[in-house]
């Protein structure tokens, strides 16, 4: 499946969203392997195509639609997650305010031989503990890759989009940032606010 990157800007916040994009072929090549399977397989079991379509019904309801990173600049940042069909769509978020926001990094990992590159937010939540929350992690389940309805490769952002979101989460963060190190330090050295 591919993806779509699109990038909005207002005075009061700035979204960054990787969106999948269905031309319709996905859908009808699930539907025609679950249709041929369930004829075939009828004969040896008669709850086959129940099975195959809550299967069907389970896709639709968990398939992840885009995945947004809103920068909010002088609050912090929102991760946002759409799933399911249009109807229906639900929309998970996670909020990091500026107070626990440590940085945005370009991270690399291994999948088989392959290097792929994924935007992360280091975090650090009440304990001091650092975390990292991974952006646009969009990935494509195993059980559909061998149905023929997606390829198997999961479709994180390539670097270049990456990169350019680094620098503008950057670019925009830039002053809260420096403002935050600023009053770490004045606290350090014993001012008050």
């Amino acid at each position: 499946m591919p993806e779509q990157f699109v990038a909005v800007h207002t005075a009061t916040f700035h979204e960054f969203r990787i969106e999948c994009i269905e031309n319709g072929t996905n859908a009808f090549v699930t539907i025609l392997v679950l249709g041929t399977l369930s004829s075939v397989l009828y004969l040896y079991s008669a709850y086959l195509p129940l099975v195959l379509a809550i299967a069907l019904l389970w896709r639709q309801q968990n398939s992840l639609i885009s995945e947004s990173l809103f920068i909010v600049p002088g609050h912090g940042i929102q991760l946002e997650q759409q799933r399911g069909p249009r109807t229906f769509r639900r929309t998970t978020r996670r909020f990091v305010p500026l107070s626990r926001l440590r940085d945005v990094v370009i991270n690399e990992g291994l999948s088989g031989w392959n290097v792929r590159y994924y935007l992360a937010v280091v975090t650090e939540d009440q304990t001091g503990a650092t975390r990292l929350e991974v952006v646009f992690e969009v990935r494509v389940g195993q059980l559909w890759c061998a149905l023929g309805s997606h390829s198997r490769k999961s479709f994180l952002p390539r670097f270049p989009i990456l990169h350019k979101v680094y620098n503008e989460v950057h670019d925009i963060l830039e002053d809260d940032w420096r403002g935050d190190i600023a009053a770490c330090s004045h606290r350090s050295a014993g001012g008050k606010y």
